[in-house]
């Protein structure tokens, strides 16, 4: 699929400035996402944590964890106050983000998607593997498809 080219300048600008999740040890959190991340998985094993900058548009704690013989990926605030579960998604995305990507990306294919939802599974915001060009992207969007920021991987 092809489209016209789109230029846009400032975003080509702001995605040149990459940002890179950074790991942290679990006792190095602050004490209140330590606490809720405990109350709400007290039976996590082998968990991981990552602060994620700006991917979603704010800091966030990224935890990668098994429970129950299954393998969960939950976002909170640096308050410590719940953003969300990551799930993989077949490349079934809503029609607002499509629309972006294509804006975006116009010779550019979905790889891999991800959805972020909060605690009813609503979909809250969309991290999208995207290549075009030899190029490969990790692009983020709102629910409504609206953009966030993209990085290049």
């Amino acid at each position: 699929m092809h489209m016209k080219p789109v230029i846009l300048g400032g975003m080509l600008l702001f995605a040149a400035s990459a940002v890179f999740a950074k790991e942290i040890p679990f006792r190095k959190l602050p004490p209140q996402v330590q606490k809720a991340f405990q109350q709400a998985h007290p039976n996590a094993r082998k968990v991981e944590v990552e602060k994620e900058e700006e991917e979603y548009g704010e800091p966030l704690y990224e935890f990668e964890f098994k429970e129950n013989g299954k393998k969960i990926r939950a976002f909170y605030h640096t308050d410590g106050s719940f953003f969300g579960y990551e799930r993989k998604l077949p490349p079934q995305l809503p029609k607002a983000v499509w629309e972006s990507i294509h804006k975006l990306f116009p010779e550019g294919g979905v790889k891999e998607a991800e959805v972020v939802v909060n605690a009813q599974n609503e979909p809250l915001a969309y991290e999208v593997e995207i290549k075009e060009n030899g190029r490969k992207w990790k692009a983020y969007f709102n629910a409504d498809g609206s953009f966030i920021n993209k990085v290049e991987d």
